[in-house]
């Protein structure tokens, strides 16, 4: 005979005092039902093992009625732990469906968790069985103290808006529990629990208006505020303007250069000779640049003239209807919001025998598109003549004016000549926002000196 079928037989023959046959079950007073045919742990009645020496991976809970099977819950079953038949060893507890020691205080048993677990300490079971702590946001450290659960914040964060420290919020404070920057989170603005209205956002511990920062003393528009383009203080160079949080525009200068005559360069052309007063385009609409230009940002690459001292930079579709005056500061028409430069904006002019010329001079990468308006005379005083040029710049993309003035009959200058109504400057659209560098405003330009102006692009 096998020992361990000799042990079976042994421990029963010692003990036929407490043990009957009920419908094929052994049934133990005092220690519950066990299989008569030994359960997974013993099969075929002969292998059953009682050392609880390792758990058994098995589905818990109450088996009845198949072959094999006994009426008990194996997830807590002491004689049944696991499996059918699989009894622990004296002294242990079966819990989870597995054997293990009995829980010695501080720690304790939490039913379906084997193991034991001290609620004090425990982060999964923390106070009472099942209670887990969990980190709130923000960066928080977590743990379970004194049966409770309890966090802490980072000092600082070193977030870039603010750079403040992260403060603590608990739940009592109105609002979710967990870390926050109170100067740029909008649910805890300024204090816990402080939240910005819809469409607001938290800024310098403010809430300011969405796209708006909160400088200083008061919610700026970043977007447009030429002080504070962007961010708090970031200022653009006068008279760039801010559009979409970015300089955009132009510084001006005087350049020293000699002046520039397209109309005595080789290979010129010579479009608009001898168009009076109003305004008149040259009839061969775009041309395209001889290298390209960037002009307030964008790339481009084709440009076209008119009589009354305009340049206009851009693609299709951006030539201005006749009497397109230009838009001189925002005046709303969107016909007159082109993107050009403005020499002279004055319908009253009117061009000579030798027109308008434009010729190209110098050598890639320092190429100079120079356009020249020879011999302009004003409606008012025909004696008064103004020869003025536009000058682009390669790689550089500077624009420059250049004037070249001479006294008419009258030992002086027409004062409609010298721009008691004249435009000069540059404008373009810049996304839904008309940008400009004027320079003059249907006011007197040529009474100034020096009246040559270089626009230098924002870096």
């Amino acid at each position: 005979m096998h020992a361990s079928r000799w042990r079976v037989w042994h421990r029963v023959g010692y003990v036929p005092w407490f043990v009957g046959i009920v419908g094929g079950c052994a049934v133990a007073t005092g220690l519950g039902a066990a299989c008569a045919n030994g359960g997974s742990g013993a099969p075929g009645g002969d292998d059953a093992s009682t050392d609880g020496a390792s758990p058994v991976d098995a589905p818990t809970g109450s088996s009845s009625g198949a072959a094999g099977a006994c009426d008990a819950n194996t997830a807590t079953d002491w004689t049944n732990c696991g499996a059918c038949g699989h009894a622990c060893t004296v002294g242990d507890i079966c819990n989870a469906g597995q054997c293990q020691a009995n829980c010695v205080s501080p720690q304790t048993l939490c039913p379906g968790q084997p193991g034991c677990f001290d609620l004090t300490s425990d982060m999964h079971n923390c106070g009472t069985c099942g209670t887990q702590c969990i980190p709130p946001s923000g960066g928080a450290a977590v743990a379970c103290q004194a049966s409770q659960c309890v966090f802490s914040c980072p000092a600082d964060a070193g977030v870039p808006e603010g750079g403040g420290p992260i403060v603590r919020c608990d739940a009592d404070s109105g609002g979710a529990a967990g870390c926050f920057d109170l100067t740029s989170t909008s649910d805890h603005c300024g204090s816990c629990a402080h939240r910005c209205p819809a469409g607001q956002v938290c800024s310098a511990s403010s809430c300011c208006p969405q796209g708006n920062l909160y400088c200083g003393s008061g919610c700026i528009d970043v977007s447009k505020d030429p002080s504070n383009c962007g961010a708090c203080g970031a200022s653009c160079p006068s008279p760039a303007q801010c559009s979409a949080g970015k300089c955009t525009g132009y510084t001006t200068s005087n350049p020293t250069a000699a002046f520039l005559d397209a109309c005595a360069l080789p290979g010129k052309t010579t479009v608009l000779a001898n168009q009076g007063g109003g305004w008149t385009i040259d009839p061969a609409g775009l041309r395209p640049l001889p290298f390209t230009f960037t002009f307030y940002g964008t790339a481009q690459t084709q440009f076209w003239l008119d009589n009354q001292g305009t340049l206009g930079i851009g693609p299709s579709g951006t030539i201005f209807t006749p009497d397109g005056f230009p838009d001189c500061k925002g005046g709303g028409d969107p016909t007159t919001t082109y993107p050009s430069v403005v020499a002279f904006g004055d319908s009253s002019l009117a061009t000579g025998a030798n027109g308008v010329c434009f010729a190209t001079t110098g050598t890639a990468p320092n190429r100079q598109l120079v356009v020249t308006w020879n011999g302009a005379t004003s409606q008012s005083e025909a004696g008064s003549v103004l020869t003025f040029s536009i000058v682009l710049a390669e790689t550089t993309n500077t624009v420059d004016l250049m004037y070249d003035i001479a006294a008419g009959t009258d030992g002086g200058l027409d004062p409609e000549v010298s721009g008691t109504n004249a435009t000069v400057g540059m404008q373009a659209k810049h996304g839904a926002t008309l940008v400009y560098t004027l320079y003059s405003c249907h006011a007197a330009f040529l009474t100034k000196t020096p009246w040559d102006v270089r626009f230098t692009p924002v870096p």
